[in-house]
Order: structure tokens, then C-alpha cells, then sequence
């Protein structure tokens, strides 16, 4: 058991320092007029070419005897929010993609949700996230929103937090079968 908190740890702390970047400017950069965009089909396509390499890249997974990275495959995804599910996988929101992504700690594989109703070139910050009875939620501040996916059958549900202004739903917690979430 004290590994599996071990590579959480780890994992959590990769997943942070990929994410500095876009934490730090919240919603990523802006397009200036006139900036090329090559379009390659990926989410990277939400980027100025030249605002690339500080949004989409954090080198190449680096190990020592404290510390093993993972590379997740898809280049771009912003990885944010993370928790873990009862049989040790490690769950996370991809903010660039509106995706969720499964990372399995014992065969060091990634898998990846496909969202359909995320809006497209769509990006928001996933700042909460927990698992609970086969149930991923998570909190997306940029469309005042609170999303459950499951586990079980890989479908993704989008439920309104109730606001008539943005109130960024952050954080969230699972209590007694209930959805606790704080905003800003």
C-alpha cells in the first residue's frame, strides 16, 4: 500500500510542475493577430506556434532514485486535477482537451476518454477532482460546470453549477454520497 502512495505522490508532483505554465496564466495564452498557427490536428492547435514550447512541452521524462515521469502521449493536454480510483489507478483531467486520463502505476500505461461533449478547442482549468462508486467528478471552472465521469461504462455527464455569474467552481469532495464543491 505505501507504494501505490508513493507513485501518487510522484505522479501528482509531475502532473503539477507540467501544469505551472498554464496555472499561471489560467487560461492560457492570447492570440495576437497575425501569430501562425500550423494546425496538426492536436491540441496543440490551441496555441500560437511560437507560445508552443511554454504551453505543450515539458521535455522528456527524467528519472532518479526519488522521482520516476511519465510522458503522457498525447503532447498538449495540461494535465490539472488527479486522484486515485479503489484499485490503485490514477485518474486525472486533461484541461486542454476536456478529456479524463487513466495512468495504470503497475503496467505504466495511459488511457485516455474521448469527450463528446466538450466544446470544441474548448480549455478550462480542472482544479477538483474525486472518485467515488465508480464515479470520476470533477470541477471545470471556464463553463461553470461539475462533470461525473464513469468508470464503468466510459460516458461523461456535464451538470450546471448553479450560478447566474462565473463562479469557478474549484475544489470538490465526495461526503456521505454528496457532491461538495467550493467556488470563488
Amino acid at each position: 500500500m505505501k507504494k501505490k502512495g508513493i507513485i501518487v505522490a510522484v505522479f501528482f508532483a509531475v502532473i503539477l510542475l507540467a501544469s505551472t505554465a498554464a496555472i499561471s496564466s489560467n487560461r492560457g495564452p492570447s492570440k495576437s493577430d497575425g501569430e501562425k498557427i500550423t494546425i496538426t490536428g492536436t491540441p496543440m492547435d490551441n496555441f500560437p506556434d511560437a507560445q508552443r514550447a511554454k504551453f505543450c512541452e515539458t521535455g522528456d521524462a527524467k528519472n532518479n532514485e526519488y522521482v520516476t515521469e511519465f510522458k503522457i502521449p498525447t503532447k498538449c493536454t495540461q494535465p490539472l486535477a488527479i486522484t486515485t480510483d479503489s484499485d490503485g489507478m490514477i485518474w486525472f483531467g486533461q484541461t486542454n482537451t476536456g478529456k479524463i486520463a487513466k495512468f495504470d502505476p503497475t503496467s505504466k500505461q495511459f488511457t485516455e476518454f474521448d469527450n463528446q461533449g466538450w466544446p470544441q478547442k474548448g480549455r478550462s482549468m480542472f482544479w477538483g477532482m474525486a472518485y467515488a462508486n465508480g464515479d470520476i467528478w470533477y470541477t471545470d471552472d471556464a463553463y461553470n460546470s461539475v462533470w461525473k465521469f464513469s468508470t464503468i461504462d466510459n460516458q461523461y455527464e456535464r451538470i450546471n453549477y448553479p450560478t447566474k455569474q462565473d463562479s469557478l467552481p474549484h475544489h470538490l469532495k465526495i461526503q456521505n454520497n454528496q457532491v461538495v464543491v467550493n467556488d470563488f
